[in-house]
C-alpha cells in the first residue's frame, strides 16, 4: 500500500475486483498450488489490507516492510511450507496457467529456483518465481546487502552455482517488451482498458491480452516511458557489496588437476585475473551483468572478450537460436541459412561480393593468408602492428612472438613484424613480395591505412583487414565503413554471432571463388555451417542494424572517456575505450580493485546494448574511487 510511485495500488480498482483479487485468483486457480497468503508488511498503511484480506476470507502474514526476505522467512516457518511461488499483487493481470507451467518445471527439474523473470522473455507483469523454502531460509542467514533483503530471491539467482536454477521460456517472440504491471497511474489506464475490454467472468490469460494488444497497437504508448525492474537497477548502481572468492579459490585447484591453466582460453584464465583477490570463474550472466560461483555480481565490460555486443541472453538471439534448435544443429547438408547470412554480409560489407564462415578468429585470418598465398603465388606474409599485435593462435600469426613454442622455426622466415611507420612499411614492400599484409585497423589513422592501401596495390599484395573485434562495433559494414578504407580481404568474428562460435571471411568474386575446394586452396569445417550460430549471428546483426546498438554502445564509451579524461588512462576510440596502463605494474590491482567495485574488466571497456545509465553510473564510480 506505501507504494511511492502509486500508494494503495494493490487496492486499485480494475474492472469489477481490486488488483490483489485478480493476483490472488489468478494464484489459487493454478495447478500445484496448496494455499495462498498475502505477505504483507507491518507498516500501519497496510492495515487496511490485512482488513480486505480479513473480509474476503485470505489468509494474511505480516511482516518487516524493508527485509522482506526476513517476512518470507517468517512465513515460511509460519506455514511450514517447503515451497514458496512468490506473485507480485503488482501484477493482477498473472496468467495461472504460466504459474502452474512453472510450478511443474520446478518440480520437473528440482531447481531451488525456477522463474519465467530472468533471463526477461515473458510480459513485464507475468513474474513467478518458484524457489525451494530451505533456499530461502539459507538466503535469510547469509544475505547482506538491501538489495537482496528487499529484493528475496536475488541472493538466491546470483548464487546459482549453489543452487540450480531453471527458466520458463515464453513460446512467443517479442513478449518481453509488454508491460503489464502495475506501478504508475499510466499503468493503471493501461490495465483498465484491457479489462473493461473483456466480459465481466473473464480468466486473465496472456494470449487474450497480446491479442487484443496487437489489434490496439497504440495502446502500447500508454507506459511505454517506464522499463523493467527500474528501481531494482538503480539501487544497484548505487549499492557495493563486500567481494570474497572462497569457491572460486577452492576450484581453481579441482581445475587445475585437468585443465592447464583451469580455463580452455587464455585470457579467461587465471593467468589474466590476479588472483587470489579477483573472480575467476563464471556462473551465468544477465543482460550487462555476469555473476561468479561466488555469487558476486559485476557489470561485463570484457563481454566474453568481446562477442557480447547485445549482452546475456539477448530475448532476440535467444528466440532464434530456441526456433533453430527445433530444427537441428549441424545437418548433413547445407542450410538456407548459410545463404541468408552472407547476402546480408554482402550487403553490409563494403569489400564483400563473397562469404566463407568459419569458427572463430583464427580460422578466418589463416585462411585468408592462405588465399592470398595461392592468389599471389608468393609465401612471406606482414603483420603491421605496434608490438606483436594478434591475428590468431595459428603457426604463421605467432611465430616471431614469445609464444612460438612448438612453432617450426622455418616458419618464422616467412612472417615479417612490421611497426605501423609508413616510411618502414613502405621500404618492407618494395624490398619483399609479400603475399598478403594483415592489420587489425583499429587505432590507426585513416591516412596511414589510406596510404598502406596504396602501397599494396603498387606491388601486388593483398591487404587483409583483421575485424575479428571492430566488425559490427564501429559500423555495420565494419571499420572500413567507418573509416572509407577497403581491404581485398577482410576478416569477422566476435560481435557477430553476440556469444555464439561463428566468424567470415569475406572478399570480392575474384579472390573468394578460389575457395571451391577442388583448384583453389582447402577451407572446410564439419561446424561452419553449424545452424544454431547463424541463426544468432542473422539475429544479432538484423538487431544492430534495427535498434541503433552501434550508437548506443559509442555513447557510453564517449560518457565514460569524458567522466575520467582527467585520470589520462582511456584512449582509443568511443566504440571501445582502451586502458593505458601507467605504470604497467599497477593492471593487476586495478582490476582487483575494479572488481571489488562491482565491475569486470581487463585491458578496454567492451560496453553492450544491454548496459544503461545505470550500469554506466557504476562504472564510472568504481574508476574514481579506484584510481
Amino acid at each position: 500500500m506505501a507504494s511511492s510511485r502509486l500508494p494503495g495500488k494493490v487496492l486499485k480498482v480494475l474492472g469489477n475486483k481490486r488488483a490483489i483479487a485478480w493476483a490472488i485468483n489468478a494464484a489459487m486457480n493454478a495447478s500445484g498450488v496448496d494455499a495462498v497468503v498475502v505477505a504483507t508488511s507491518i507498516n500501519e498503511e497496510n492495515d487496511v489490507l490485512e482488513g480486505w484480506c480479513h473480509k474476503n476470507g485470505v489468509r494474511c502474514y505480516r511482516g518487516s516492510e524493508d527485509d522482506v526476505l526476513d517476512r518470507y522467512c517468517g512465513l515460511i516457518r509460519a506455514y511450514d511450507a517447503d515451497t514458496i511461488i512468490r506473485l507480485t499483487a503488482d501484477c493482477p493481470l498473472l496468467d495461472s496457467q504460466v504459474i502452474g507451467e512453472s510450478v511443474a518445471l520446478q518440480r520437473a527439474t528440482k531447481a531451488a529456483y525456477t522463474t519465467n523473470q530472468w533471463p526477461p522473455n515473458w510480459p513485464d507483469g507475468l513474474d513467478v518465481e518458484v524457489i525451494d523454502a530451505e533456499a530461502i531460509l539459507i538466503a535469510g542467514e547469509e544475505a547482506t546487502s538491501p538489495t537482496d533483503r528487499e529484493c528475496v530471491t536475488q541472493f538466491i539467482y546470483r548464487n546459482q552455482s549453489r543452487w540450480p536454477c531453471s527458466t520458463l521460456p515464453c513460446p512467443l517472440p517479442g513478449l518481453h517488451k509488454e508491460r503489464w504491471v502495475l506501478d504508475s497511474e499510466e499503468d493503471l489506464t493501461l490495465l483498465k482498458m484491457i479489462v473493461e475490454s473483456f466480459p465481466e467472468d473473464w480468466v486473465p490469460n496472456y494470449l487474450d491480452i497480446w491479442n487484443l494488444l496487437n489489434d490496439n497497437p497504440d495502446w502500447r504508448l500508454i507506459n511505454q516511458q517506464w522499463t523493467r525492474n527500474q528501481r531494482f537497477f538503480e539501487s544497484l548502481a548505487t549499492e557495493e557489496t563486500p567481494k570474497t572468492y572462497y569457491r572460486s579459490e577452492r576450484h581453481l585447484q579441482r581445475a587445475l588437476e585437468v585443465i592447464p591453466n583451469a580455463s580452455q582460453t587464455f585470457s579467461k584464465s587465471c593467468l589474466s585475473y590476479p588472483h587470489p583477490g579477483a573472480p575467476l570463474f563464471a556462473s551465468h550472466g544477465s543482460g550487462g551483468y555476469i555473476f561468479d560461483i561466488d555469487g558476486n555480481r559485476y557489470v561485463d565490460l570484457v563481454g566474453g572478450l568481446l562477442p557480447n555486443i547485445l549482452g546475456y541472453n539477448d530475448p532476440d538471439v535467444d528466440w532464434a537460436i530456441r526456433n533453430q534448435l527445433d530444427k537441428g544443429i549441424c545437418l548433413s547438408l547445407a542450410t538456407e541459412l548459410e545463404t541468408e547470412l552472407s547476402e546480408l554480409l554482402v550487403d553490409l560489407i563494403p569489400c564483400c561480393e563473397s562469404v566463407r564462415l568459419g569458427k572463430n578468429g583464427s580460422d578466418a585470418t589463416s585462411a585468408a593468408v592462405r588465399l592470398a598465398r595461392f592468389h599471389t603465388g608468393r609465401d612471406p606474409i606482414a603483420i603491421v602492428a605496434a608490438g606483436e599485435g594478434y591475428h590468431g593462435w595459428h603457426d604463421w600469426a605467432i611465430a616471431k612472438t614469445p609464444r612460438n613454442q612448438g612453432i617450426p622455426s622455418l616458419t618464422e622466415y616467412l612472417v615479417t613484424r612490421i611497426e605501423p611507420d609508413i616510411n618502414r612499411v613502405s621500404e618492407c614492400l618494395c624490398r619483399h613480395r609479400y603475399a598478403a599484409v594483415i592489420i587489425d585497423p583499429e587505432n590507426h589513422t585513416t591516412h596511414f591505412l589510406f596510404k598502406l592501401k596504396e602501397l599494396c596495390a603498387q606491388v601486388g599484395t593483398l591487404l587483409v583487414f583483421d575485424e575479428i573485434r571492430t566488425g559490427f562495433r564501429y559500423a555495420l559494414g565494419g571499420y572500413q565503413e567507418f573509416i572509407g578504407v577497403i581491404p581485398d580481404l577482410a576478416c569477422f568474428g566476435k560481435s557477430m554471432g553476440n556469444g555464439m562460435p561463428i566468424s567470415a571471411l569475406v572478399g570480392p568474386h575474384r579472390l573468394m571463388d578460389d575457395l571451391n575446394g577442388k583448384d583453389g586452396p582447402f577451407w572446410s569445417g564439419t561446424y561452419f555451417g553449424e545452424a544454431l550460430s547463424i541463426a544468432a549471428s542473422i539475429a544479432t546483426i538484423n538487431k544492430i542494424r534495427r535498434e541503433g546498438v552501434i550508437e548506443h554502445i559509442a555513447e557510453l564509451g564517449a560518457a565514460l572517456m569524458e567522466a575520467v579524461s582527467g585520470y589520462g588512462w582511456l584512449h582509443g576510440s568511443i566504440h571501445r575505450p582502451l586502458i593505458e596502463w601507467t605504470p604497467p605494474n599497477l593492471k593487476e590491482a586495478f582490476i582487483k580493485e575494479m572488481a571489488q567495485h562491482g565491475v569486470l574488466i581487463l585491458n578496454s571497456n567492451n560496453f553492450c546494448f544491454a548496459h544503461g545509465k545505470n550500469e554506466l553510473s557504476q562504472v564510472i564510480s568504481a574508476y574514481e574511487k579506484v584510481l
